[in-house]
């Protein structure tokens, strides 16, 4: 084999290397845009959660705001029936 053919097949097989290299790295390209969509879905996810959550804490307390004012109104109305 001549220094030509030589050089020949260490071409070849780089190109064949930079062909594989490059279809590793559109393959992590690819796989990177997946996980960038799937964080990006769990990251909506956990806002509406936060979102539920935060319903869910106020539901107590308005539970308790409209029983005192019921309880306010039924006293003032029982005052305003003794009265009038």
């Amino acid at each position: 084999m001549n220094d030509f053919e030589s050089l020949e097949l260490r071409v070849s097989k780089l190109e064949a290397q930079a062909k594989e290299i490059t279809g590793n790295l559109n393959a992590i390209t690819l796989e990177q845009v997946r996980s960038v969509t799937k964080l990006d879905i769990v990251l909506t996810s956990l806002a509406e959660l936060k979102e539920g959550l935060e319903s869910l804490k106020k539901r107590p307390g308005q539970f308790w705001d409209r029983l005192i004012v019921a309880v306010i109104s039924a006293v003032c109305g029982a005052l305003m029936s003794l009265i009038f």
